[in-house]
């Protein structure tokens, strides 16, 4: 009689255990080798060089976040129309 068989088993197939003494072998997984620190480099140069390049043209185009587009919000203009406060104030030193 034959034994019954289990799911994952195919027909016909024997299981062969490994030689007394002797630990089954197993396959070591192989490892991507580590990139070199010369690619690493010129990669990471080259990348901030492209993001460098885009806020170039992006200051260039007049859409600089930090300058705003040319006009000034809160900080230039005055609420209350007062004339101290777009006056400039000059400083003179004397010197021997």
């Amino acid at each position: 009689m034959n034994a019954p068989s289990t799911p994952g088993d195919a027909p016909g197939a024997t299981a062969t255990a490994p030689p007394a003494g002797r630990p089954p072998v197993r396959k070591q997984p192989t490892r991507s080798p580590l990139p070199s620190p010369l690619n690493v480099i010129a990669t990471g140069l080259a990348l901030f060089l492209v993001v460098l390049t885009l806020l170039v043209l992006q200051m260039r185009a007049g859409k600089d976040p930090s300058l705003g587009s040319g006009t000034s919000g809160a900080a230039g203009t005055s609420s209350t129309g007062s004339s101290a406060a777009s006056s400039t104030r000059t400083v003179v030193t004397k010197t021997s």
